[in-house]
């Protein structure tokens, strides 16, 4: 079925060269899926295709010879979950101007692959939340709750001033604060001792002490950028000052100024539509899924 579909197996840099030249979603970037074979046995390979040139059309990666790569029935199984990445929304590294026929079934393929056999429609209405273009009237909005929150003494700490151990540490105090439960604090150290620009956002201070932030992590393509926001963490001591809304806010603030400067496009993933707050955020994109016989 592979090859009568035009697919040849490759290899991890023929991957890679599709992934440079189309992009694709941070599950399944090459640095990424390369982190998860070297702890997982997924008898991972990659496939590849090329036009009439010899020229690199589209790449794939499986998991046991039928499953996408970053499949959650796989990831699931795994607890890949555990290392702080989102298995909602696969994004193939896939020419937009070839359509192709993938000879894989999935139930999680992104909106943005043109694929023959994938379809929308018949995918039980699985769905993703992008952050929408936001109205003048919402950012004044967020920004009034973050200028009440400033007033108050508040202050907005980019993650990038933090080291890996110092970050887990806020991250799984936060987490507690709000859960009374610990976060993974071992899996995200290990994968962000190898990633540390995975991270993306901001935590907020006030009384000398981190009160709130998302879990964000980021991933440039050659045309968009995509921001996946994972969980979050926040001190339920301060009901009076919106601390979640501020928080999501000045990380999606910093990931919309990121993109304008390098003219890309933003997908901000807030994950599946799960609760009510998303709908503020966010517009709803379908997830497709691919039929093979």
């Amino acid at each position: 079925m592979f090859f009568k579909m035009g697919w040849q197996q490759g290899s991890a840099i023929e991957y890679q060269e599709a992934y440079n030249k189309f992009g694709g979603s941070i599950i399944t970037s090459p640095e990424i899926l390369n982190f998860i074979h070297t702890r997982f046995d997924l008898n991972e390979k990659f496939y590849i295709k090329k036009d009439k040139d010899n020229q690199i059309i589209g790449a794939f990666c499986t998991w046991h010879d039928k499953f996408l790569a970053g499949e959650q029935k796989i990831a699931i199984k795994l607890e890949l979950y555990r290392y702080m990445l989102n298995f909602d929304e696969i994004i193939l590294p896939l020419s937009i101007e070839d359509n192709v026929f993938l000879p894989v079934n999935s139930k999680f393929l992104s909106s943005k692959n043109k694929v023959i056999n994938a379809f929308s429609k018949i995918n039980s209405y699985r769905e993703v939340c992008l952050v929408k273009s936001l109205s003048k009237k919402t950012i004044s909005t967020r920004n009034r709750e973050l200028n009440k929150f400033i007033k108050k003494g508040g202050s907005v700490i980019n993650v990038s001033k933090y080291s890996v151990e110092e970050f887990s540490d806020i991250y799984d105090e936060l987490y507690f604060k709000r859960r009374n439960e610990h976060s993974y604090k071992k899996e995200i150290r290990e994968i962000l001792n190898i990633f540390p620009d995975l991270i993306f956002g901001n935590i907020l201070w006030l009384e000398n002490k981190p009160v709130a932030m998302q879990y964000v992590i980021k991933k440039d393509s050659p045309n968009w950028v995509c921001f996946d926001y994972i969980n979050s963490g926040m001190d339920m001591n301060y009901p009076d000052l919106s601390l979640g809304t501020i928080a999501a806010w000045v990380n999606v603030r910093d990931a919309i100024e990121y993109t304008n400067k390098r003219n890309l496009e933003l997908r901000y993933c807030f994950g599946r539509p799960t609760f009510d707050y998303k709908e503020r955020w966010c517009n709803r994109f379908p997830l497709q899924r691919v039929i093979s016989i």
